[in-house]
């Protein structure tokens, strides 16, 4: 069941079908059906961590007490690159952080690369900043090497990127597998780029932090950031992913299914904004096409709805016109800003987290 929206609004999946304007080249996609759990494991009220609650009682129905598919990680290549076995992608591991740059090694964790994308079809019209140390120019040297025994080297998308975040820990907010070779010192300086373009402002792209595990679009590609490369060994999914059965939609993919359009519990037409404690219960006391076992999304069930190609609204185009354009909240906890939830708005696709005071949309 889908969360809510920030005034807060909650949902449940929505499904659309239907041509937009594409605004983000196809870069903003995902080679990959599964999102792995967010790695939280604790229980947190309006302002600390609590024991996790039990059915019926208040903030009921967090991220961790509905666990999605757990993590898990194989090395190959003697150590020198990762599969995530949930996604099935293939990451590149860094080597040598110590604070020092040393572009003649490719794989040095230090160095960082302007955004670079010379491809017409991907770049949404701004190619970036193109020349010495950019991350076309990092990522040709790796497929020339054939790194990896792989020659399909790329940067990945926002979403692939974010995959890698494990919202249980911060600094750096990611697997135990990628620790020792991310940076993480501080909120500013610790950014990955994606190939991501902002959709509507091509001179920006989108990267994750790594000190806490949040993402931005605001980033000029001029910027220099931190990359870390990734392949796939299966193509992504193919056909209409999403498919609306009246007031639900599913998703053909991974199974789940969401409320079509923000929560309206009054019934009165207008979606109801909450605070995170009443977008819980409400999610978890929802009946709606027969079922009674609705829940609020956590933050990547969450993200896997936004359309990072278009803003305004920035969400699959099945549930666009019954998906009030604001902030949604999420299950997930905030384990750095504690007191706080993430929500997602689906007017840019941003994400951020705020206290349950702030009321919000809500999609189960």
């Amino acid at each position: 069941m889908l969360k809510s929206l920030q005034v807060c609004f909650f949902a449940i999946l929505p499904m659309v079908i239907g041509v937009f304007p594409v605004l983000a080249g196809n870069n903003s996609g995902a080679a990959f059906s599964f999102w792995p759990d967010t790695g939280l494991t604790k229980c947190y009220d309006a302002t600390l961590e609590m024991p996790c609650p039990a059915q019926g009682d208040d903030f009921y129905g967090q991220d961790s007490q509905h666990t999605g598919p757990a993590r898990s990680y194989s090395l190959m290549w003697n150590g020198s690159i990762v599969q995530d076995n949930v996604t099935g992608l293939i990451w590149e591991l860094k080597t040598d952080m110590d604070g020092i740059k040393d572009y003649t090694s490719i794989h040095d964790a230090d160095n960082t690369y302007k955004w670079c994308d010379t491809n017409t079809d991907t770049n949404s019209g701004e190619e970036g900043t193109c020349g010495s140390n950019d991350t076309k120019t990092f990522i040709d040297q790796l497929n020339s090497e054939n790194f990896g025994g792989q020659k399909n080297w790329r940067l990945p998308t926002i979403k692939e990127l974010a995959t890698l975040v494990n919202l249980g820990r911060v600094k750096p907010a990611i697997a135990p597998d990628f620790v020792a070779t991310t940076h993480s010192t501080s909120e500013t300086s610790s950014n990955y780029w994606s190939s991501t373009t902002k959709a509507g402002d091509p001179p920006y792209a989108w990267s994750v932090n790594f000190f806490y595990g949040h993402i931005s679009a605001d980033n000029l590609k001029s910027s220099s950031y931190y990359v870390r490369a990734v392949c796939d060994i299966q193509p992504p999914p193919s056909g209409n992913r999403f498919v609306a059965n009246g007031d639900t939609v599913t998703d053909t993919v991974n199974g789940l299914e969401w409320q079509k359009a923000t929560m309206d519990i009054t019934g009165n037409g207008v979606a109801d904004a909450m605070t995170w404690k009443e977008a819980l219960a409400a999610a978890e006391n929802l009946n709606l096409a027969g079922k009674s076992d609705w829940r609020l999304p956590n933050i990547n069930e969450l993200r896997s709805l936004v359309d990072y190609s278009h803003y305004l609204p920035a969400i699959d185009p099945i549930f666009a016109a019954t998906t009030k354009s604001s902030n949604y909240w999420s299950s997930t906890s905030d384990v750095y800003y504690t007191g706080r939830a993430g929500d997602i708005n689906f007017s840019t696709g941003y994400d951020d987290t705020y206290g349950d005071n702030k009321t919000m949309g809500v999609v189960g």
